[in-house]
């Protein structure tokens, strides 16, 4: 007697269990909690992963940290009690550091002009020995060189020198019994002549400035100005008059950076100067006003017309 469909069904069923049962528990993971539907990142989890930038194992450098071609130091880094001196050349005062142990030196810097350098000539010059500083400075690059803008310096130790003895104190005649003790005057004049190499840096001040100026420390912000070089190659602003006051600040040279590069780059091309807008530090040497530029805008109007007439 063959077995009709609906008897087979149940033994058939029974047989694919039986023969699926072992396959099926070899794919089952013997821990739960390590199933792939639990252990796979939800679709949340990978935006986040892609949207996730990169990981930067690079350094971190200072803002302007690349030097132009052939400076050394790089522009954003700071000099921390660097021992050297000075000296002036035809472009400017220069500060040669000093070798270290091994017998190696770093190439020499322009310093930038300001009332820190100016007190450091003063005190130089104030003194009849060579004057060696410690001096610590921002450091600045354009055009293939370093500038350096001093922010605090103080003295080497000069060598030991033996003290003069003061003059010898002679005894006050009864008549002078009312006056000054002469031994004191003595003592203090002998102090003096001790201490006569420790001297305080001066301050520059603007009293030997041929015209108005602008004190050191001030921060012009978004200042409009025209751009030029002057006889000597540098490169100055004028600013425009106030609109309130109708008065003008002295015109500035620009102080190299790597800001004056880029500045220069567009002004070389207009042959009557160029319009900028400008923010900058403020600073005062020998009478005359100097900016260190941080931020500028061109006019591309005024610009736009300069380069067409040029050509």
């Amino acid at each position: 007697m063959v077995p009709t469909r609906n008897a087979l069904s149940p033994l058939l069923l029974l047989l694919l269990a039986i023969a699926c049962a072992p396959s099926a528990r070899a794919a089952q993971p013997a821990n739960p909690a390590q199933h792939p539907a639990l252990n796979s990142p939800s679709v949340d989890e990978r935006i986040q992963q892609m949207d996730a930038p990169a990981a930067n194992r690079d350094p971190v450098k200072p803002d302007g940290a690349q030097a132009t071609p052939g400076a050394p130091l790089r522009e954003g880094s700071f000099l921390v009690s660097r021992r050297g001196r000075l000296a002036h050349s035809h472009d400017g005062w220069w500060f040669f550091f000093d070798a270290d142990e091994s017998g190696r030196s770093d190439a020499p810097v322009l310093v930038h002009p300001c009332a820190t350098l100016a007190g450091m000539i003063r005190l130089m010059e104030s003194r009849r020995e060579p004057t060696t500083f410690y001096l610590s400075a921002e450091v600045f690059a354009d055009g293939g060189r370093n500038y350096v803008l001093p922010t605090h310096f103080s003295v080497a130790a000069a060598r030991a020198e033996p003290t003069p003895a003061p003059p010898p104190v002679q005894a006050a005649d009864a008549a002078d019994s009312n006056s000054a003790d002469p031994s004191a005057a003595s003592l203090i004049g002998g102090v003096e002549r001790a201490t006569s190499a420790r001297r305080d840096a001066p301050v520059a001040s603007a009293s030997a400035a041929s015209g108005p100026v602008v004190r050191e420390g001030e921060f012009f912000n978004l200042r409009k100005a025209r751009m030029m070089p002057d006889q000597s190659g540098q490169w100055r602003v004028t600013f425009d008059n106030d609109a309130e006051s109708g008065k003008s600040d002295p015109p500035m040279t620009l102080l190299p950076c790597r800001t004056l590069g880029r500045m220069t780059n567009l002004a070389r091309a207009a042959r009557e100067g160029m319009t900028v807008t400008v923010s900058g530090r403020v600073f005062l040497f020998e009478g005359r006003n100097y900016l260190l530029p941080t931020l500028f805008f061109v006019d591309y109007a005024a610009a736009a017309g300069e380069i067409r007439a040029a050509q």
